[in-house]
Formats: structure tokens, sequence, C-alpha cells
């Protein structure tokens, strides 16, 4: 049930404890969550009308004569991208505040992801038969409140040292990629499909 409607309140007082604290220019780094990327009101969607896309594409200055709604929609994501910020980045901008998005589908980059897999353990070890709500909720207040700043250090240590990991491996990839592109100049019978069965075999030719 979690979506923008719960979310954006929370991010305003964010925005003001941050403001309270006298802390500018900070960098707030989100997930791909659904309700971190709402665009403003009237903005357009995939299941928007074509006539309400065409509307958007003139608001934008975007081409739309003799266009399917599939072609205007995807004129209107790519500009979008370049030049309307989701609600909570436009008012992390308005605060003097950057939002960045995690990079999707790797929870293991981000620190807060291994903070809450400690939470969520040391609350998890104390479940039993007689476990109420309002019992866990006070143990994930105690869990949260002895998180230590060491812990914390040490959770985006772990992170940057994956973080190395995965750029080591994609470089090595690209490596191998330039040389396989090479070998295709060299000879003409090497076609696409070989390189990329090249690159799916991994260290198996060594």
């Amino acid at each position: 049930m979690f979506d923008s409607k719960y979310y954006l309140p929370w991010f305003d007082k964010l925005l003001d404890s941050l403001d309270h604290r006298g802390i500018q220019n900070a960098v707030i780094v989100m997930d791909n969550a659904s309700y971190h990327k709402t665009y403003p009101q009237g903005t357009p969607k995939r299941t928007s009308k074509k006539a309400e896309l065409i509307t958007a594409c003139q608001k934008y200055g975007i081409a739309h004569e003799n266009q399917t709604c599939e072609v205007l929609w995807g004129k209107l994501s790519e500009h979008m991208k370049k030049h309307v910020l989701p609600v909570i980045a436009q008012k992390a901008k308005d605060r003097g505040h950057e939002l960045l998005y995690s990079a999707p589908h790797y929870s293991d980059l981000e620190p807060i992801e291994t903070v809450w897999a400690i939470v969520k353990g040391q609350v998890g070890r104390q479940y039993d038969a007689n476990t109420k709500f309002a019992d866990v909720k006070d143990r994930l207040e105690k869990a949260l409140d002895e998180v230590s700043s060491k812990q914390v250090a040490g959770c985006i240590k772990k992170a940057h040292q994956r973080l190395d990991k995965l750029h080591a491996l994609v470089t090595k990839l690209d490596d191998r990629w330039g040389e396989n592109i090479m070998d295709e100049d060299d000879s003409s019978d090497t076609s696409s499909d070989d390189i990329f069965h090249s690159a799916d075999d991994g260290d198996s030719d060594s």
C-alpha cells in the first residue's frame, strides 16, 4: 500500500530535518522504487489517451503529426527523462540538494539494505508464538537505535568493495568485447553470433 501519497509528505519532513540541522548541498540517494520517481501531476503516462499525448507533445514542442501512440510516448518519455524531474527530485533541488538514483537491480550495492538486513535479523530472532505487532514495533525501534556508526561504516565499506568488484568485472568484459570486435574485422568468416557465443563462454577457452 506504500505509494507516493504516503511517501511525499515523509520526504518533505526529511528536507525540513536537513534545514533544521543546517545541512546544505546534501546528496540524497534513492533506490528505484516507483514512488521515488513520481512525475508532477498532469505529466503524460504510457497509458494516456492519444489526445493527451498529443497535447503533451504540443506543450513540450515535440513533433506529433501522423504519429502512433507508441511513437508519441517514446518521444515524450525520452523528453521527460532529460527535462522533467520527478517530484522529489524537484523538491530536493528547490532546497539546494541533489537527488541521485542508485543502479537498478543492485540492492547489494546499497549500504542501507545491509543495515536493514541487520535490523530485521535482530528483530526476527526474537519472534515466538506470543509475539504481537506491538512487540515487533518496539523491537524494531530498539534495533534501529542500537545500530552503531561503526556498523554503518562497515556496511558502506562492504558496498564499496562490491562496487569495485563489479567495476572490475564490467571492465574485463568490455575489454573482451573489444578483442572480439577486432577479431571480427580481421576475419570475414566471423559472424556477430560467434562474438556473442564467445563472450558467453567466459574462460572456457583458457
